[in-house]
Formats: structure tokens, sequence, C-alpha cells
């Protein structure tokens, strides 16, 4: 069944699963960085940050490719409001990762956070597949709207004829076509 198709509550348990399946398999190709990364976590919940961030630095050195630790550092680094790095940390699980919308949402906030307006619309890109009704119109305004102001015409024109796609007679997707046309 297409995913489109399934039930929200369904969407939910099947990321659900497949984060819990991605942990165990990431745990086991990466035994040696468990001991930093699950420390990481006790100074989390104790609230020492620069302990935390120390030990997951530590754990993404050893695993520079495990997704959900290079999320965590981020998550740490961005409570502290260390905002570039936060977004530098999840720009790379987002590599790893990129359908994983988690992590999509981490670069939409550190980005809008540290105001890079490039990594900004990537993220908003990357979720609009994902995302259903009055939001997925909203980003792609938003899209439209931040590539014009980025000089990057080509993909606004995308972000404007899906938006037109959708609703031929959509006066801000009519009014942005306009923009684009000047």
């Amino acid at each position: 069944k297409d995913r489109s198709e399934l039930p929200e509550n369904v969407k939910r348990n099947v990321d659900e699963a497949t984060s819990a399946f991605n942990r165990a398999r990431s745990l086991s190709l990466f035994p040696d960085m468990r001991y930093p990364w699950y420390l990481s976590w006790l100074a989390i919940v104790e609230q020492k940050p620069e302990q935390a961030i120390s030990l997951l630095k530590n754990a993404v050195r050893i695993a520079p490719k495990h997704a959900e630790a290079l999320s965590d550092l981020g998550s740490v680094l961005a409570s502290q409001g260390q905002w570039q790095s936060a977004l530098d940390a999840v720009k790379k699980s987002v590599a790893l990762m990129p359908d994983n919308q988690a992590y999509q949402r981490q670069k939409l906030q550190f980005a809008q956070q540290a105001q890079d307006l490039e990594s900004y619309v990537e993220a908003l890109e990357a979720m609009v597949p994902h995302t259903l009704g009055p939001h997925r119109r909203q980003r792609l305004i938003e899209i439209a709207h931040h590539r014009l102001q980025l000089g990057d015409r080509n993909k606004a024109q995308e972000a404007i004829q899906m938006l037109l796609k959708e609703n031929p007679q959509d006066q801000i997707g009519l009014e942005l076509l306009k923009r684009l046309e000047q």
C-alpha cells in the first residue's frame, strides 16, 4: 500500500517501528560509541549540557555516521543557544537519513534560529512530500517566496507550479507567478 493511503496513526506506528529498528541496528553497527552516547543521556537528564556535548562529540568522533547521535548533539547544542553548531550537526543527520522527518524538522528549527535561509528552505522542500492539506499549501508558498528572495527562480517556479497544480485558482500562487514573471 502507498504510504499516502495509510491512516495517520498507522504511519506513526510504522515510523516508530522503523526508528526502533534503526536504533537497534545502529547500536550493533557502532558498539564502541554506545558508552559515551548512553552517558550523554545521563548528563542530559542530570542537566549537565556541557558534559553531554563532550560525550556526544566523542560518540560522533567514534561513529561519524550515527545519525541519531548527531541529532542528539544538535539538540543539546541548540538547548545552549549554539544554533549554527546545532544546525551543522543535524545537517549531517539529514545527509545520512534524508527521509527522516524528525531530522528535517530539527533542521528547519535550527536553520530558522541560525538565520540560515538556504538550509531552512531545503528542509521545507524535503518536508513537502510528507505534508498534506493546508500545511502543504503554506510550505509551498513559503518555499516559492524564499526561493525568489534567494534568486533561485527555477526552484521558485517548481514550488509555484506544484501549488497551482493542486489549485489552479490559488490567489497567492497566481500572485507569486506574476512576481516570478517580472
